[in-house]
């Protein structure tokens, strides 16, 4: 199963030279065992790298069978080597020895999602640090051991199973499990609803730790109690170094497990996270699939739309600035009339307070249908509740068929039908006026007249009381 921009490594070649395809190619040709016996058995990577950490050294070692087939990814190529090629076993498998050197490439690449420099260590997915089986079924194991040199650590997004040793399947090391290895700080929080792996890659002194681990519980607590849990049961959260008062960006990815990515300011102190948004936008990613491209706006549509109703649930913000910036900032998703519908509009404004728009118009029309006994959160725990999240793959009529389950409606279905090919037309002044919410200055004012004012209650509920209605 190789997948595009690879390069296949082959010992049937004498000297390492390219084929036609630009492939290089290395294979352990010996006949084993029964290649039945071969598929219980795991393949068995270990890692090690030198204090410098210039230099990454590898060792594979496949299965014991007549044509274990490796792969690199083309962003490695340049990167790596291998001298000696496939050595049999005593057991009849065959082991493979590579290195890639690892500040060159992490240079050069410069990617999270492939390898980065930062901070005290390095950012990245396995399958740019790993040659990948071609052969075999997705559900086959995978071990990988890791011997860091003192005072230095690694961190996986795949299944921890002791220190420094990690397991998996290759079909999640074929997806490029996240990693971060070099003198990091890693610990492990467990709230009461999940596993959470914090990598640390700025290290310091034990108030930024307790900070920054104080408003993880915090932020996992109140998208847990939104949902009904929380998305994910295991999660790594790499804390890359920043400058700023705050955390300044992230993001979400489930290919290879579940991890986010945030830019902490460095030094940390409590006070820098108590308005932090992105946190908790980040979690909301972890409660829906991956969804085609065209789709995109409904995975940033649902967390800019849900993020400040948890935290206005939490008591984190209160409900007067929830609606403040939904009425100042929801017009940046309005069509302009010369585009297209949601899935053929990429721009930002549409991705993001576009699907926002989405899923506040079919809150407001879920609620209209059942009197206020259902809302998009229904629908978005049904999509949970079918055991899929952010590392799985889904496509938007499976998502949107689950989500109207949830709330005993179509209204996802329709709206979509209505909004994904042309634009949609939105008078959000008259919608404003039916919730019975207007802006006066910087005043948020409530018109509990309104013919909507019942749901304009239940869309974003906190502990603060709302404004005197407006006569």
């Amino acid at each position: 199963m190789r997948g595009a921009g690879q390069a296949l490594i082959t010992s049937r070649i004498v000297s390492r030279r390219w084929t036609a395809r630009g492939a290089l190619i290395l294979c352990a040709a010996c006949a084993g065992p029964d290649p039945a016996d071969a598929n219980a058995a795991p393949w068995r990577y270990a890692l090690t790298w030198d204090p410098s950490r210039t230099e990454l050294r590898g060792e594979v070692t496949a299965p014991p069978g007549d044509a274990d087939v490796v792969a690199i990814t083309e962003q490695a190529r340049p990167f790596f080597a291998s001298d000696e090629g496939w050595s049999p076993t005593r057991d009849g498998a065959h082991s493979l020895h590579w290195t890639i050197t690892l500040d060159a490439a992490a240079r050069t690449l410069d990617d999270v999602d492939r390898l980065a420099a930062r901070g005290s260590g390095f950012v990245g997915t396995l399958d740019v640090l790993l040659p990948l089986p071609t052969k075999g079924e997705d559900d086959a194991p995978f071990t990988l051991q890791v011997n860091a040199p003192p005072g230095e650590t690694f961190a996986c997004a795949s299944e921890s199973v002791a220190e420094a040793s990690w397991r998996g399947t290759l079909g999640e090391l074929r997806r490029g499990p996240a990693c971060a290895l070099g003198a990091i700080a890693v610990r492990s929080l467990a709230p009461e609803y999940t596993r959470i792996t914090i990598a640390d890659l700025a290290p310091g002194a034990n108030r930024r730790a307790a900070a920054l681990d104080a408003h993880v519980v915090a932020c996992t607590r109140a998208t847990a109690a939104w949902f009904g849990r929380f998305p994910v049961d295991r999660l790594l959260l790499l804390a890359l170094p920043t400058r700023g008062p705050t955390i300044s960006g992230g993001s979400a990815r489930g290919a290879g497990g579940a991890r986010i990515v945030l830019d902490v300011p460095a030094p940390l102190r409590p006070h820098q996270l108590a308005n932090d948004w992105v946190l908790i936008h980040e979690m909301v990613h972890l409660a829906l699939p991956s969804l085609p491209p065209a789709q995109h706006w409904l995975e940033e549509g649902s967390a800019t739309y849900a993020e400040p109703l948890i935290q206005a649930a939490a008591g984190r913000v209160t409900v007067e600035s929830v609606w403040a910036a939904t009425i100042a900032e929801f017009p940046q998703g309005l069509a302009p009339p010369e585009r297209g519908g949601l899935d053929d509009d990429s721009s930002w404004g549409r991705t993001y307070y576009g699907g926002a728009l989405f899923c506040l118009i079919a809150d407001v029309r879920i609620r209209q249908r059942t009197e206020n006994r259902r809302s998009l959160r229904d629908a978005l725990r049904a999509v949970l509740a079918a055991d899929l999240d952010i590392t799985d793959f889904a496509s938007i009529d499976e998502v949107l068929a689950l989500g109207d389950e949830g709330t005993g409606t179509s209204v996802l279905r329709e709206l979509h039908a209505a909004t994904s090919k042309q634009p949609f037309a939105i008078d959000l002044d008259g919608l404003w006026r039916d919730l019975g919410v207007r802006l006066d200055g910087s005043r948020v004012v409530f018109d509990d007249t309104a013919p909507l004012a019942d749901i304009r209650r239940e869309l974003v509920q906190g502990p603060g009381a709302e404004r005197t209605p407006d006569r």
